[in-house]
């Protein structure tokens, strides 16, 4: 099957698989209607050493949206039941997975705690209704200060809402897995490290993602999470912009912008290091807001070099939409405001689409880069065969034992190994190309260079250039 065949059977399964994902978390969103919220209405106050007695004496204020600032802490929620008399069990789901602990009171009494959770992505409780219509919580917020709370009866939620939630759930981190390990095959199969420079930022990406829908919080306790979360938060800037600075060739086009991604970086680095340190959410709330701006700062660059990159385009346009996402739901929820807000899923949306453009870039770049790479080799072979020509007139019959170039070259390969792109290395180095010079023309980063380079002057046993011309002579 030819390159082209494979690139369009890529292209055809990612479309089919993401469209076979969104239709059917639709359809069951449509076909399963879920019990109407039972919570009628929800106040709340922060915590200043109040206990399940002294809170029914505060006065709270109405909690008109989920996010309620940046000010992170323990804070009580008076839950007000509507139409709940009928229902025997009813299950508070709390779809914000940050959440520390969870308390649950009613009468003064405790109903349940965290360790009672029935939840496995975030904090759900399973309580007896008998105690009435009004529920005191207390919820300790060690990040943003976000309480999107339901109430629905015990049937519903197992039937309905733990179901769906989990088939979606399931179905995205499939599709990054399964585009995960294309990239990865890619990378081992063709030896290009843009593979894998896109593979760990698939790998961070989701891993930040991931504690936002809370996967692993059935897996990791909370100080644990306290430092992965930190530390995923740092990563996705990380390996995006070493990813996007070598997918671009920014080394040949804009050379110096690594210096102000690298301060990006450090700044970024240095909050997040801030907020593990002295435990102040502050300083979480400036990493990610640094954080996004690295992000930005390559995609635009990603915009000024379309003209001389081709594949550029491919970034700019998959970058985007996940991009966006991620500034309208990543600074709302820090800062804790609901308007230009976008719910988690259309971060998930923008993931997929960036996941489905980069991956087909990618392989475009690598079909583009052999088209190239083999037009070279043939107008390479030309050349030879017509130095050959040129020496076979010029040379005598007394030196008719010496090997034409293009059997040298033939014989270098066949006994030091050499791989297809070491050749491609090799024969520029004999016409004298720099390191630089090489990296454009084969549409490979300067390091990838110096690495083939390395490879060739250990398996030749030489240590310079002068001493590939010898090979020849």
């Amino acid at each position: 099957m030819g390159e082209s065949c494979v690139d369009k059977c890529i292209l055809f399964l990612f479309l089919s698989f993401s469209s076979f994902v969104f239709g059917l978390n639709s359809f069951l969103s449509d076909a399963l209607p879920l019990d109407e919220n039972l919570v009628e209405n929800i106040c709340f106050i922060k915590d200043s050493n109040f206990n399940e007695y002294s809170i029914l004496e505060q006065k709270l204020i109405p909690l008109k949206k989920t996010k309620i600032g940046w000010e992170n802490g323990v804070f009580w929620f008076k839950v007000v039941l509507k139409n709940s008399d009928s229902i025997k069990r009813i299950v508070f789901n709390t779809n914000e997975s940050s959440i520390d602990f969870v308390e649950i009171y009613a009468n003064s009494k405790l109903l349940s705690s965290t360790k009672n959770s029935v939840g496995l992505t975030n904090l759900s409780f399973e309580i007896e209704n008998k105690t009435g219509k009004e529920y005191y919580l207390k919820v300790n917020f060690p990040y943003q200060v976000n309480f999107p709370l339901t109430a629905t009866s015990a049937s519903s939620y197992y039937t309905h809402i733990k179901f769906l939630s989990l088939l979606k759930t399931g179905a995205y981190y499939g599709f990054a897995l399964m585009v995960l390990i294309i990239n990865l095959f890619f990378y081992f199969s063709l030896e290009d490290k843009i593979f894998l420079f896109y593979s760990l930022f698939l790998v961070a990406t989701n891993f930040g993602i991931s504690h936002y829908d809370g996967v692993f919080n059935s897996w990791l306790t909370s100080d644990a999470l306290f430092f992965t979360n930190t530390v995923s938060h740092f990563l996705i800037p990380l390996t995006g912009g070493l990813f996007a600075f070598n997918f671009l060739n920014l080394s040949n086009y804009m050379p110096k912008s690594k210096y102000f991604g690298s301060i990006l970086l450090l700044a970024t680095s240095i909050c997040y290091v801030g907020h593990l340190v002295f435990l102040n959410y502050k300083f979480f709330i400036a990493g990610d807001i640094l954080a996004l701006l690295t992000l930005m700062y390559y995609w635009i660059l990603g915009i000024f070099v379309i003209k001389r990159n081709d594949f550029a385009i491919f970034f700019v346009v998959g970058y985007s939409l996940v991009l966006i996402a991620a500034f309208l739901f990543v600074i709302p929820m820090d800062i804790g405001i609901s308007g230009f807000s976008l719910p988690l899923k259309h971060v998930k949306f923008g993931a997929l689409f960036e996941m489905l453009i980069l991956t087909y870039a990618i392989t475009f770049r690598v079909k583009k880069m052999h088209e190239e790479n083999e037009s070279n080799r043939n107008a390479i072979q030309e050349y030879i065969h017509k130095l050959n020509e040129l020496e076979e007139q010029v040379t005598s019959s007394s030196n008719s034992e010496n090997k034409s170039f293009e059997v040298k070259i033939n014989e270098i390969v066949r006994d030091y190994k050499l791989t297809e792109r070491e050749v491609d290395v090799l024969l520029r180095l004999y016409k004298g190309y720099t390191n630089k010079n090489i990296a454009a023309e084969l549409f490979i980063s300067l390091n990838t260079v110096k690495y083939h380079t390395g490879n060739i002057y250990q398996k030749l046993n030489i240590e310079n250039k002068n001493e590939v011309i010898s090979l020849f002579v």
